[in-house]
């Protein structure tokens, strides 16, 4: 477990995280974030997130709960197939959330 010293953090973020595609659905992504919710718990630290929708139900599941998303046209930025539309969902986590299984229509968000 990471040690850091109560109080000393208000605010941690969770930086890049990837599971190669063999390997996903197998409870790699919790183990690795588990230490670092656990530290953040401890020194009673919000956390935060930027999700892809690929990794939305994993961050959700372990207390996350969007604030926020942005949503970038890639056909301006010369893109014009399937991903035209992409989608960063931002993510707050307050200490000692509970885990849960959550799902959220993001599409929502900024209605």
């Amino acid at each position: 477990m990471l040690d850091i010293e109560p109080r000393s953090l208000y605010l941690i973020v969770l930086h890049i995280l990837a599971v190669h595609p063999d390997y996903q659905r197998r409870g790699l992504g919790s183990m690795l974030i588990r230490p670092g919710l656990e530290a953040a718990d401890k020194a009673g630290a919000q956390t935060y997130i930027e999700a892809s929708p690929a990794g939305l139900g994993l961050y959700m599941k372990h207390g996350w709960e969007p604030v926020d998303e942005m949503v970038i046209n890639m056909r301006s930025h010369g893109v014009y197939d399937e991903e035209e539309i992409e989608r960063q969902t931002y993510l707050m986590r307050e200490p000692g959330a509970p885990n849960k299984l959550g799902k959220v229509d993001v599409g929502k968000l900024t209605e």
